[in-house]
């Protein structure tokens, strides 16, 4: 889903080359490759085959109760990808970014920094902090993104707030966490600061998100005014009652501070990232027809 967004969002900028596993589509202005990226030998092919400037890793098992049940397959996606990718990128002079998550911590703080120590709650969370770690290894000047997104996605891969449209919109409820905390960014947003950062010869690791701690509740409520849906459709609920969930952090807010310390980089406020959510329906349409052949 970013991946495609990202595409998209930087086709007219840039020769923008999709890589792909197994799905078959098709974006206008965009080379798409189908190829297996499971080993080094392939991924490092790959690369040195399109020699890049920029190499942007975004493959992950985000499914965390998946990643909880087959913890070979959350392995795979999560951390050997990363490990290919950063390896080959290396060998290809690329410069290299690891798409990581908020998920790094237990939860028990808000708003938290980028040197505070990772303490993941499950296996999803343990295994994108060891992608950080090996990216970092295997290529110190690498850019390592934490954050959390909502945008319009493809047909085949819906957002979150895809999701919550989608049932308002029918006139379904959908139940929200009052207790689980977080900081959402808008997609084309994030992608814009990642660039930034990059021109900006930047490294290390950066938390990419809005600058409004919420719960997924509000996130709901926020959505339903900018849409005009029923706001009394969003019902309450608690994170901490799911007993049959795997365990998730309950904040997983981030601070965005350092990477408004960097010149030139900005980031709306929640309001005008859901108005631009809104405003942005050509993408909509666009993503909708992109089909898995």
């Amino acid at each position: 889903m970013l991946a495609v967004n990202w595409a998209i969002q930087m086709r007219d900028l840039w020769d923008v080359h999709l890589l792909l596993h197994r799905r078959k589509i098709t974006i206008p202005g965009v080379a798409c490759h189908i190829v297996d990226i499971s080993t080094a030998d392939t991924a490092g092919h790959v690369i040195n085959r399109l020699s890049p400037d920029l190499v942007i890793n975004s493959v992950a098992l985000t499914d965390v109760d998946r990643c909880e049940r087959d913890h070979d397959l959350a392995t795979q996606c999560n951390l050997t990808v990363a490990a290919n990718m950063a390896l080959a990128a290396k060998a290809a002079g690329s410069k290299f970014i690891q798409i990581s998550t908020d998920h790094l911590f237990d939860g028990t703080e808000p708003l938290r920094s980028e040197t505070d120590q990772p303490a993941p709650a499950n296996h999803y969370g343990m295994t994108k902090w060891q992608a950080e770690k090996v990216v970092a290894e295997v290529l110190a000047e690498s850019l390592i993104v934490r954050t959390n997104f909502f945008g319009w996605g493809p047909s085949y891969r819906p957002s979150f707030s895809d999701w919550i449209l989608g049932a308002l919109e029918n006139g379904q409820p959908v139940n929200m966490f009052t207790d689980a905390y977080y900081t959402p960014v808008y997609m084309p947003n994030l992608i814009e600061a990642v660039h930034g950062l990059y021109a900006a010869g930047q490294s290390g690791v950066f938390n990419i998100v809005g600058g409004e701690r919420l719960s997924k509740y509000q996130f709901g409520k926020r959505l339903c005014r900018v849409f005009g849906c029923d706001e009394t459709l969003v019902r309450p609920t608690l994170l901490s009652e799911m007993s049959n969930m795997v365990p998730r952090p309950f904040d997983m807010s981030l601070s965005n501070d350092k990477v408004l310390s960097i010149k030139g980089i900005v980031m709306p406020d929640l309001s005008t990232m859901l108005e631009a959510l809104a405003a942005d329906r050509p993408v909509a349409d666009l993503l909708a027809g992109i089909e898995d052949k």
